[in-house]
């Protein structure tokens, strides 16, 4: 079996799924880069630089793999649904089709038969159609997703089971070797943004008691996403925008009524530095 895998070098899902096909499996992998038309030049080159990092470690300490780059252009205008059923909030969506389709094409262009989804629990916190990448009865391609299984299939049958069963960053980056966790805990700001998103997020694993299983069932009850999906009203949930908050909730920061509080996320600042410094990123 040939597996095409969408990696960035940054993402933890990506070099989770990545990690897993290369030493779980004797499968062919193609690793694709994607300079995708959302992001700024700068993150780009941020990621790339990961990227390239992260292929160097895996062929050193895993096996060998082609990698390939291409960019993702804006294909489809943007287009808008609610992040649940009823809800009054929405997201864009377009983008994971405009992602689909330049996969899609690499992955004929490299006669894949598999293609690896980095989707994972988190990722479920909005929108069904964002939430996991379904195999189509009409598609030469098999969607596997490492969060939850290296043969399974997910299909519009499976597809609630997967949601509620499959692992989120937290239990992942805890099964990654340190080395290559080392180039994906890092971040463009270096841990000097306050109330950073990514920082906050990768800070859970740093300064949290709990084991990566038990962030992933925290944290997700936190989202309403997994299986706790069920637990958001669809008539107020808006997860997609508060995830920064709760994240920092976890770190000791509570929104609104420490936002007086600038100390606390001063603190913050600094332990996601000494854990980039720690990391070999500063």
């Amino acid at each position: 079996m040939k597996i095409l895998v969408p990696y960035s070098g940054l993402g933890t899902n990506g070099t989770y799924g990545i990690y897993r096909w290369l030493t779980e499996t004797d499968h062919e992998v193609v690793a694709l880069f994607l300079d995708i038309y959302y992001s700024s030049d700068e993150y780009t080159a941020f990621e790339r630089e990961h990227f390239v990092r992260g292929v160097e470690w895996l062929k050193k300490n895993t096996r060998d793999f082609e990698v390939v780059e291409r960019v993702c252009k804006r294909k489809y205008p943007s287009f808008y649904e609610p992040i649940r059923e009823g809800s009054p909030f929405n997201e864009e969506t377009s983008s994971s089709d405009n992602m689909r389709d330049i996969i899609t094409e690499v992955a004929e262009e490299f006669k894949v038969n598999t293609i690896s989804s980095g989707k994972s629990g988190e990722d479920t916190i909005g929108s069904l159609h964002k939430s996991v990448s379904i195999s189509r009865r009409d598609s030469k391609y098999n969607r596997i997703h490492p969060s939850w299984s290296l043969t399974e299939e997910v299909t519009l049958e499976n597809r609630d089971q997967v949601i509620k069963e499959m692992s989120s960053k937290w239990s992942q980056r805890e099964k990654l070797p340190q080395g290559l966790r080392n180039i994906i805990t890092d971040c463009p700001c270096k841990g000097k943004r306050l109330g950073c998103y990514f920082c906050s997020d990768l800070l859970l694993n740093e300064l949290r008691p709990e084991t990566g299983q038990e962030l992933d069932d925290l944290i997700l009850e936190k989202l309403c996403a997994g299986k706790f999906r069920h637990l958001a009203n669809p008539k107020t949930f808006n997860g997609m925008r508060e995830r920064t908050w709760r994240y920092l909730g976890l770190l000791g920061f509570n929104y609104p009524d420490d936002l007086d509080k600038t100390e606390v996320l001063e603190q913050l600042s600094m332990k996601a530095q000494e854990m980039y410094s720690k990391a070999g990123n500063i």
